[in-house]
């Protein structure tokens, strides 16, 4: 961003080195080539990682990420040329690298010919450039206003070190802040003025914009609105619905403030239910996993249509684990065969399109409609020295067993 080329600490910087076979200067293939640059940061080499390359209008990925590589090109079809290459970090250094050596097939040695090489001399086809990528990111440690800068040092075969440009970015590391309120409308009626204030921490890259977010009728915030920093929206609202709002700011390299834990701003004009109601509380234990027990419906104030049911926690949520719920349906969990127990206490939250919610503890029961099975004994005769294993258990002897 602008011109001192802001970057998020968050980000992943992608950098190409370009280099050249110059026709001005050049009046023979290259056979090697050399690309390196120093580190101004020894923290800045743990993240490094090599990318795609390219010469002689052909170009290559490195399908994993790494930063190591070694391959030998087989290019004997289209240039008589193998292509060594050699990339990755020189710890001692503090250098990254990508070396390409020429091959002759035959020889094994670099070829003898001036026109046998990786890189021919320039011209409008562009056959003679070529390319390195690769990807750092800036040090946790690093502060608002640090700088990463780099130049690379080119050499072809036994010439003159060629420098690069020098390419730098500018940190910002800090989150922005905002804050959101809200007042009615000096005219017109259900409209309140959301105003919205911003600040982006010290020495930043500056606000790009805020965020508006809402939290719908399941409690959950989704982003409805991005506005100017400093600027006012009007907000129509309706009666019977909460509102809860904040805002989160974003600056010109794209972080973000951290997500809140409450809302800025609640607007309600919703009363929660009054009452839930649940059409059977006696069930059978010979129902399956998943069976239903009875429909729930709410009582309102207010025109809400649509209710959304929970298993809450609170008074008389002793055996919520067992149940469960699917759309206004209470279910069993697991199946209630053999159960010892009749009675179950459970507790359960209705929330209407507004957000309010009401919740209350119900009490249910258990027919027991299955019989068990009745306990009878086996005489058994073992042999001495016969081991019988039942179910898990291992028996040895005479015996009557039930």
């Amino acid at each position: 961003y602008d011109s001192l080329q802001w970057v998020s600490i968050n980000d992943v910087l992608n950098y190409t080195i370009y280099f050249e076979n110059d026709p001005e200067f050049a009046t023979a293939n290259a056979q090697r080539v050399d690309v390196r640059f120093d580190f101004q940061q020894k923290e800045l080499m743990k993240d490094f990682t090599l990318g795609g390359f390219g010469f002689a209008n052909m170009s290559w990925e490195m399908e994993k990420a790494s930063n190591t590589y070694q391959d030998r090109i087989n290019l004997a079809d289209t240039m008589n040329i193998y292509v060594d290459l050699i990339a990755g970090l020189d710890v001692t250094k503090k250098q990254a690298f990508w070396k390409f050596s020429s091959i002759d097939p035959e020889s094994g040695f670099a070829p003898w010919q001036s026109d046998r090489g990786m890189l021919p001399v320039n011209d409008s086809t562009h056959v003679g450039e070529g390319f390195v990528r690769f990807s750092i990111k800036p040090v946790s440690t690093m502060h608002t206003g640090d700088t990463i800068s780099i130049q690379a040092n080119i050499v072809f075969d036994q010439n003159d070190t060629i420098p690069t440009n020098r390419w730098t970015n500018k940190i910002d590391a800090g989150n922005p802040e905002s804050k959101l309120t809200a007042e009615t409308h000096p005219t017109l009626p259900n409209v309140f003025n959301l105003k919205f204030t911003a600040k982006d921490d010290e020495g930043g890259s500056g606000l790009k914009h805020v965020l508006l977010y809402m939290a719908n009728h399941n409690g959950i915030y989704e982003e409805i609105d991005t506005v100017a920093v400093d600027s006012v929206l009007a907000f129509p609202v309706e009666a019977g619905k909460q509102y809860k709002l904040y805002s989160i700011a974003v600056d010109n390299t794209g972080n973000r403030e951290p997500t809140k834990l409450e809302p800025d701003v609640i607007l309600n004009f919703n009363m929660a239910p009054t009452d839930i109601a649940l059409s059977d509380t006696i069930f059978q234990d010979d129902l399956a996993a998943g069976g239903y027990i009875g429909r729930l419906t709410s009582v309102d104030t207010e025109d809400n249509k649509s209710f959304t049911y929970a298993l809450a926690e609170g008074d008389g949520a002793i055996h919520n684990d067992l149940f469960q719920i699917t759309d206004d349906q209470l279910q069993i969990k697991n199946s209630f065969k053999c159960a010892e127990d009749s009675c179950y206490k459970v507790r359960i939250s209705t929330t209407d399109e507004g957000g309010m919610s009401f919740s209350k503890a119900f009490v249910l029961y258990l027919n027991h409609v299955l019989e068990k099975p009745a306990v009878d004994s086996l005489e058994v005769t073992i042999c001495e020295g016969d081991i019988f294993e039942f179910h898990g258990m291992e028996y040895d002897k005479t015996g009557i067993y039930r």
